[in-house]
């Protein structure tokens, strides 16, 4: 049996806790991931510790078990003064 294709994703700003994020990210930024290739003016701490393990797990078809869609999980970025939500999901092939 073959492996799965690597699914399609898409990150997206849904939330900005305790004031303003310095790199600029803010709710309704949204960028999607069809290849091997990191997203533009992402922070790196972000990206680097949050966004790509989740993504990295869901576009290979994994889920978290805490999750109630198993498309759709939430990750918040490492600071703690200024957290940044982010919500990764697969994104459907038409």
């Amino acid at each position: 049996m073959a492996p799965k294709k690597a699914a399609k994703m898409r990150v997206s700003v849904i939330d900005v806790l305790y004031g303003y994020c310095k790199m600029g990210m803010k709710v309704g930024n949204s960028w999607d991931i069809n290849a091997n290739l990191t997203p533009h003016a992402v922070c790196m701490n972000a990206f680097c510790q949050v966004v790509y393990p989740a993504i990295r797990t869901m576009r290979y078809w994994g889920n978290q078990p805490w999750d109630e869609n198993p498309d759709v999980t939430t990750v918040a970025c490492p600071d703690r003064k200024v957290q940044v939500i982010f919500q990764i999901e697969r994104v459907p092939e038409v």
